[in-house]
């Protein structure tokens, strides 16, 4: 599945340049007359997935402002995630694992009192999971998900001197604002917190 970018319509012709200079495809370009925060752009570009590729297309979601200065070790990251946590079956023998879950991802923080992001608390770990893949490439079959937690809760933007007692107690991970999960698990969660959001959006690519 290439990208779906959700846009200004002002950045049009920088996104269309941006595209071309490193080469990118896309499935489309969704440009909105007006800027409606995070929200809708995700919520729109969610059922257009939903039209084209069905409820149980695994995608994940970025903002357009992170910097990676390795992105071939996120995408790796992000291929054993779906490999191990959504298509597999867990020790005890049940199977589903995380198809009703939506993994934020989240980076150590380096900066003991910066309180300029959003915090999660990690929880207990995932249950370890055997995929049910081939091991195509013949490398170990050692799971991503001994470094999945649950995610207790999230703190925005904590004051600096809550932020550093957070950083100092090594629970706590700066919260990235990406996502990944099914099509239908993200839309039954803004449908279920959001409705309105989900009805005003369906209602304007229809």
């Amino acid at each position: 599945m290439d990208p779906i970018i959700t846009t200004n319509i002002n950045f049009h012709q920088i996104i269309d340049q941006q595209l071309a200079n490193i080469g990118s495809s896309h499935e489309m370009i969704i440009l909105e007359p007006q800027c409606k925060d995070t929200g809708p752009a995700i919520t729109t570009a969610l059922l257009m997935a939903l039209k084209k590729h069905g409820p149980q297309q695994i995608i994940s979601i970025f903002p357009a402002d992170h910097y990676f200065l390795n992105f071939s070790n996120v995408a790796h990251i992000m291929r054993s995630i779906v490999r191990d946590l959504y298509s597999c079956v867990f020790k005890d023998g049940s199977s589903g694992c995380l198809d009703d879950s939506i993994i934020t991802f989240g980076v150590k923080p380096n900066e003991p009192d910066n309180e300029q992001y959003g915090y999660v608390h990690k929880g207990d770990p995932v249950h370890h999971a055997i995929s049910n893949n081939d091991n195509r490439d013949g490398a170990s079959k050692a799971s991503i998900s001994d470094h999945v937690f649950h995610a207790r809760h999230f703190l925005e933007k904590p004051k600096k001197h809550t932020a550093k007692k957070l950083t100092k107690s090594g629970k706590f991970l700066w919260n990235m604002g990406i996502y990944m999960g099914s099509v239908e698990c993200f839309l039954r969660k803004i449908r279920l917190y959001s409705y309105d959001t989900y009805a005003i959006c369906d209602q304007a690519i229809k």
